[in-house]
């Protein structure tokens, strides 16, 4: 506490100034008010009601695991209806399916639909019909094809002389002028043209026979080994029938 006029701190309690003898003037004590709320303002509650409420919740501590089992309850209720819904649809797709199978066979016949009485022995009859017809092109080609092979293939003294060895029993009974025409059909198998006319003009007789290389331009490499082989056996079958 401090003196008004000098400034000097005196002692609480005390009337007068010790330093400079001025009175000192005592505040009066106010008196203790009680707090009113403002307008509006709600009071806060008692404190035996929060008592009571938190008594409450002491006895039901169980309110709140019985609300989150019926929640997991109806979860799970939910699961198993939509489960036992797929179940039921794949059950009914896999007994339709011989059905949807049935029926798919018997729309791709002549248009029939497999519903009502079965496919009329008329229609039967022209599907075979039409069968047939597409199988009989076929037939005529192949048919027109195996001859003209055949043909060609008899065109050749030798035909296999070019992908398979041959052996002295291939070559018995062959003239002179056979086996002169079996070597150089090995020849005239890669184009080689040839200076003989009698020769010439016997290979250009043959459908498969294509000259275009001349003698002074073929060259021997391009024969197989089967080819050097079989022209080998046939020069020594020559000269074993006294032919060269």
């Amino acid at each position: 506490m401090f003196c008004r006029k000098c400034g000097k701190q005196i002692k609480d309690g005390i009337l007068f100034c010790p330093y400079c003898g001025q009175k000192i003037a005592i505040a009066p004590s106010l008196p203790q008010m009680d707090v009113v709320p403002f307008k509006g303002q709600k009071e806060e509650p008692a404190v035996k009601g929060s008592s009571a409420r938190q008594e409450i919740r002491k006895k039901s501590p169980g309110a709140k695991s019985l609300i989150l089992t019926v929640i997991i309850g109806a979860l799970l209720m939910i699961v198993a209806v939509l489960a036992f819904m797929l179940y039921s649809k794949q059950s009914k797709d896999e007994e339709e399916k011989p059905y949807r199978g049935y029926q798919e066979v018997t729309e791709n016949v002549s248009g029939y639909s497999g519903e009502g009485s079965e496919m009329p022995v008329a229609d039967m009859a022209e599907t075979i019909d039409d069968a047939d017809a597409q199988e009989q092109p076929y037939e005529e080609a192949g048919a027109e094809q195996e001859p003209a092979q055949e043909e060609q293939y008899s065109q050749y003294v030798l035909p296999e002389s070019d992908s398979a060895y041959l052996t002295m029993s291939d070559l018995e009974g062959l003239t002179r002028e056979e086996c002169r025409i079996a070597r150089n059909e090995l020849y005239a198998r890669h184009g080689r043209r040839f200076d003989d006319v009698e020769l010439q003009g016997y290979f250009e007789s043959c459908d498969w026979y294509e000259g275009a290389i001349s003698p002074e331009d073929f060259d021997d490499s391009v024969l197989n080994e089967y080819e050097v082989a079989n022209r080998d056996l046939i020069v020594m079958y020559e000269k074993e029938q006294g032919y060269r």
